[in-house]
């Protein structure tokens, strides 16, 4: 007699604690396997590979420096599987960046500005503030672009040449991990673009760096 596979998947509390904390669900890791598992099944590397190909060469960068893996294997086969996953982590980093972020209500109680004038602030012929769509076509407004009760300096220019086609988590890596090429001598240390620029340091170096992504 054939012995039934073992469909348990072992996970300890301090596993589901992280997730937890990084605001992934049960739910969210069941779909995760459940699209992993029905690309094996298909074969379908070609549609993998076309869903990946949104990622510019920069962007995928920085999810590589942000953790994600598999993305050095230029086999046909795994480059497919390994841009997958990617996409996978993409999907779930969105999810949570939506959880983290703010409502245009929650961000005019912020600035003490009318929702109004939030919703003037996202044109994108000139915006003021960054928003991406959730479920729902909703704007959510992530948290990156605040400090206290105002936004970070020269956030207008930052958005200004930003592409509008890059990715939510993208723009969240790149304003909010270390970059090795903002040291500040001050400090002594490198910061990130968010980090630099509440620091009061010029613009254009950032400027420079995000016209890449």
């Amino acid at each position: 007699m054939t012995a039934e596979p073992d469909t348990t998947i072992n996970v300890n509390s301090q596993d589901l604690q992280a997730l937890g904390n990084a605001g992934i669900n049960k739910a969210d890791i069941e779909q995760m396997l459940h699209a992993l598992a029905t690309d094996l099944r298909s074969g379908n590397e070609a549609a993998v590979h076309d869903q990946a190909n949104g990622l510019t060469a920069a962007e995928i960068e920085i999810l590589r420096e942000g953790g994600a893996y598999g993305l050095d294997d230029t086999s046909p086969g795994a480059l497919a599987r390994s841009r997958r996953l990617a996409v996978m982590r993409l999907q779930l980093e969105f999810r949570q960046l939506q959880r983290d972020s703010l409502y245009a209500s929650a961000v005019a109680e912020l600035l003490g500005i009318s929702a109004a004038r939030v919703r003037q602030l996202t044109n994108p012929g000139n915006p003021g503030l960054y928003s991406f769509k959730g479920a729902r076509s909703k704007a959510w407004f992530p948290r990156w672009q605040f400090v206290e009760s105002s936004v970070i300096p020269n956030l207008r220019l930052v958005l200004q040449t930003l592409s509008p086609q890059a990715h939510p988590v993208t723009v969240q890596q790149f304003m909010t991990q270390v970059n090795n090429d903002l040291w500040s001598s001050e400090l002594e240390e490198n910061l990130s673009p968010r980090d630099w620029l509440i620091a009061g340091y010029p613009a254009e170096p950032v400027l420079s760096l995000i016209r890449d992504i």
